[in-house]
Parts: C-alpha cells; sequence; structure tokens
C-alpha cells in the first residue's frame, strides 16, 4: 500500500473504539537497544491519552482539508517546512525497524513498569500504542527527556493533600499533547524531524557511518589540511549530517576540482585552492569550518526567475 492510502488509514482510525496503552522506551546503561516498559494506567488516563491522539489526528485532516499540509519521503538533510510531513518505510532504517520489533504483538505482554532506577534515568521515549483490532495497531511516538520526571528535576514538586503541601518523592512523569512521529502498516510519518531522529537513534548512526563518509570524501575531494577537517567534521551532530549527505550524492563521483573552482569563483567563497606536490587541494581554514561542507553539498544556488544567488540550509530535488 502506497505511503499516501497508508496516511490516510491513520487519518481515519476510530480511537474511541481501540485499545490504548503506552510504552515507555529507555536505554539502559549502555544497551544499544531500548527496553520498553507498560504504565498500569487507571481509565482517566488513558482516556486521556486517547483525547491526545484524537487531537493529533483531527488537526491533521484539518490540514489535509484546507490543502495545508504535503507528503514527501524522508531526506535525512531536508529540513521540512511546518506544513510537510515526511514518511519513511521502515525496511529502509535498520533502526526503526529495531525498534518497533521490541514492542510486543499484542502489546499486553510487555513488561509493566517498575520505577528501576536504571530504567527511569535512561528514558528517551514514549510510544502511544492503539490496538485498532487483532492484527492492526498505530504508534505514535514522543520523545521523552529523563528531566520531565520530577523527581529527578533540577525542580521540585509540592503536592497539596490532606491540608499540607509535601514534597513529591515518587517518579512523576511529564507528559504534553505532542507526538513526533506515527507508524502504521510499515511506514513511519514524521512530524517533529529533529526528535524523530533523536528517538531512533540517526546522530548515533551517523558518528558510526562518519569515518567511511569522510574516507569516501578525502578519496575524491583533494583538501589539504584534510586531518583538521575531518575533526571539525565529526565533532558536530549537523556537520555529521552534512558529509553522510555528500557521501550519498551521485555528483560525488565525478565533480572534478575545475567543477569546484568555478562554483567557488561564481559565489565568490572564501575557499582557497593550493597546489600541493603538483596537485590542486581545497585549502581547510579552521577560521570557516562550514565553507567546505556548503560547497561539496552543494548548498549554492542561482534562481531563474530574479538571477539572485543564493546560499540554502535544505533543498530538495525536483
Amino acid at each position: 500500500m502506497p505511503a499516501k492510502e497508508v496516511f490516510e488509514t491513520v487519518l481515519n482510525i476510530d480511537v474511541d473504539a481501540a485499545t490504548l496503552c503506552v510504552c515507555l522506551g529507555s536505554f539502559e546503561g549502555d544497551n544499544e537497544a531500548p527496553t520498553l516498559a507498560m504504565l498500569n494506567m487507571t481509565q482517566d488516563l488513558t482516556n486521556r491519552f486517547k483525547e491526545i491522539v484524537k487531537q493529533i489526528i483531527g488537526k491533521l485532516q484539518d490540514e489535509i482539508a484546507q490543502n495545508d499540509l504535503q507528503l514527501r519521503e524522508y531526506d535525512a538533510g531536508y529540513k521540512p517546512d511546518s506544513h510537510e510531513i515526511e514518511w519513511v518505510e521502515s525496511a529502509e532504517m535498520q533502526e526503526i525497524v529495531d525498534s518497533l520489533g521490541l514492542i510486543p504483538d499484542p502489546v499486553v505482554n510487555a513488561p509493566m513498569f517498575t520505577a528501576q532506577d536504571d530504567f527511569v534515568a535512561g528514558l528517551h521515549f514514549y510510544v502511544i500504542v492503539v490496538e485498532i483490532d487483532d492484527e492492526e495497531r498505530a504508534l505514535f511516538f514522543r520523545k521523552y527527556d529523563p528531566r520531565k520526571e520530577l523527581s529527578r528535576s533540577k525542580w521540585f514538586a509540592a503536592l497539596f493533600s490532606d491540608g499540607q503541601y509535601d514534597r513529591i518523592t515518587e517518579p512523576t512523569f511529564l507528559f504534553d499533547d505532542e507526538i513526533d512521529c506515527f507508524a502504521r502498516d510499515g511506514y513511519m510519518f514524521s512530524r517533529r524531524k529533529h526528535d524523530f531522529q533523536q528517538i531512533f537513534g540517526f546522530f548515533e548512526k551517523l558518528r558510526e557511518k562518519a569515518h567511511a563518509c569522510l574516507a569516501m570524501i578525502g578519496e575524491r575531494v583533494p583538501i589539504a589540511g584534510f586531518p583538521e577537517f575531518a575533526e571539525s567534521c565529526e565533532s558536530h551532530l549537523t556537520k555529521l549530517a552534512k558529509l553522510n549527505n555528500i557521501a550519498a550524492k551521485p555528483y560525488l563521483a565525478t565533480v572534478t576540482m575545475k567543477d569546484l573552482k568555478r562554483t567557488i569563483k561564481k559565489f565568490n567563497l572564501g575557499v582557497k585552492v593550493v597546489r600541493e606536490n603538483g596537485v590542486e587541494k581545497l585549502q581547510y581554514d579552521a577560521a570557516d569550518r562550514w565553507v567546505i561542507l556548503k560547497l561539496l553539498d552543494d548548498d549554492y544556488l542561482g534562481s531563474v526567475m530574479t538571477k539572485l544567488q543564493y546560499e540554502v540550509n535544505s533543498k530538495r530535488q525536483v
């Protein structure tokens, strides 16, 4: 089923008729995969989470009705506008497959949350599981920060009971009415890209791939001061994302120094070209650590309509 049709099935979920539960996801200690535990909730709290899902679905329905929402295929380096939702097939992103596979089917088989210290300290996300029937379910994910657990926060809460205020010491969690991404039938839909990427370890995967990406760039683009360039990239998440984009671009295999020099000249970029052992190279300058990355990521464009030249922070090929 195409992504658009799956998205429409999410909009048509009868949440009131569905069974709902909430699982907390925690990375305990050095574990690479999350541990999930289900909250034992009252009916009132269950209904509150149902309202959150209904509110999100209602908002999406309104945006669709007003033609204010666009679905786009996921692109790791693209910065979506507020009216865009990116989709990705779970099978294409192993980190998503791994995480979804940890949610028991049916989810009632998940262990109950027992507030163990290691689990609470590693809280990373929670997922609202909407069981539509015996075979169908939708998952709504929200990034979570352990600081929202009141007994661990730098803030402390006072609860009024029996005429007195007392400090809360038991694990007490703060939830809101937002959703970062949701999944159904093998597709994930991202509403808040940064949090979606954090939930599924996107940046950790980038760090793992950084060495290979840098090696590929180093082989195909001569850079004077490459060790310093590499060190700068490996210490910055946004630079790692750009590295990943650059390494995946087909033009990297064919781009020449002539192409690079032409772009440098056209956009008046502060990139020096030097010669080492008879080979022309781009000179890495620590005073402008971004300019070579932006050059290689093709961040400089000219407008056909206005004839003006631009530096862009995100783009999608049309």
